[in-house]
């Protein structure tokens, strides 16, 4: 049973219900794993922050495909973080602290974006590597006829 704020998100239209189509959570797995790709290869050549944004984005497309595979799209990256706690992690079908690692993640990326913060190599590998595993972990959890 989805909670309150899972509730107030469709009240407010931050999450919308929608068909199902397998066709469109594949398409945001695919971005998901451009994504990640994409932030090795800023990392690799020196570019760790913009990293940090790429890489939060590959989660963000993982974690829509899994919204979208429940039939609700989101309007905002809040309540798509609600949406997968509840559809998801409360479920046990998403580790414990998967949600808490892509909201902490959307802050490194606000904080990248707007704040012109630092992060080392090292640092941003770990995120990198963290972020595999959550995409790992969506590609897991959608129906075989959405991985088509």
């Amino acid at each position: 049973m989805e909670g309150s704020e899972f509730a107030e998100c469709v009240a407010k239209r931050g999450l919308r219900e929608m068909p199902v189509d397998p066709r469109v959570a594949h398409k945001e797995l695919e971005e998901a794993a451009l994504d990640l790709a994409r932030a090795r290869a800023s990392l690799d050549s020196g570019s760790a922050g913009w990293a940090v944004v790429q890489s939060y984005y590959a989660c963000f497309h993982a974690a829509r495909a899994l919204v979208l595979s429940r039939g609700y799209s989101e309007k905002s990256h809040r309540c798509l973080s609600i949406a997968l706690r509840d559809l998801f992690e409360r479920e046990g079908l998403l580790e414990k602290g998967s949600v808490d690692f892509l909201d902490g993640l959307r802050e490194l990326r606000e904080e990248f974006n707007y704040a012109l913060k630092q992060i080392s190599g090292v640092e941003t590998a770990g995120i990198i590597e963290d972020s595999r595993k959550f995409i790992v972990q969506a590609q897991t959890l959608l129906p075989d006829d959405e991985k088509k």
